[in-house]
């Protein structure tokens, strides 16, 4: 069962709403909660490129894993495409292993975007 890509536009990478929230937060708290998330990103994506290199090899339930703990992130912050992607890399893991390998592609590339999306936010 191939796992299904979602279309992305540059003007969806962030909800707009979930980033007006965390203005509200100040700046300070805004900064911090967007540079945690650029850690952890950094931190999963590692993970899962060296795992799925085999050096050492991640098991489909550390891959789930670590897709659901970035998925939650992702949400929180608004990045919900890289949410949505996580998602379906969670799912491959889950039931049909041989899709993991597409599902980290479609991650790395979303991962791309909201990376470039946050460092403009911060600067």
């Amino acid at each position: 069962m191939p796992v299904p890509q979602q279309e992305s536009h540059s003007d969806d990478v962030l909800d707009a709403a979930t980033v007006a929230e965390l203005r509200d937060l100040g700046s300070e708290p805004f900064d911090l909660v967007y540079r945690q998330f650029l850690d952890s990103l950094d931190e999963s994506l590692t993970a899962l490129r060296a795992g799925s290199a085999g050096t050492p090899p991640l098991t489909t339930h550390a891959i789930a894993a670590l897709a659901h703990r970035l998925k939650g992130g992702s949400a929180a912050v608004g990045a919900l495409a890289l949410a949505d992607v996580c998602r379906r890399l969670e799912e491959a893991a889950s039931r049909d292993p041989a899709w993991i390998g597409d599902a980290l592609s479609d991650l790395e590339r979303e991962a791309v975007r909201v990376r470039t999306r946050v460092v403009a936010l911060l600067t």
